[in-house]
């Protein structure tokens, strides 16, 4: 996942786009972020949610959610 994120990321600046936001889990992002992949993710500084309401905290233990922007 981390290693699909950091290509999603490579792939949207080259169009003009960047990652604004992870909406993944809040109890996963740890050992996400402790894979090999996942510490780069981590370095790259791309933003995941800090705060889910209990219920979309739940319904993203099996996915994820990415949205873009514009660069500036």
């Amino acid at each position: 996942m981390a290693e699909h994120i950091l290509l999603l990321e490579k792939h949207a600046r080259k169009n003009g786009l960047k990652i604004k936001k992870v909406i993944f889990k809040i109890e996963l992002k740890d050992d996400l972020f402790n894979t090999e992949y996942g510490k780069k993710l981590k370095a790259k500084g791309i933003y995941f949610a800090q705060v889910l309401t209990p219920i979309l905290n739940k319904v993203h233990d099996d996915h994820y959610h990415i949205d873009f922007e514009e660069l500036k």
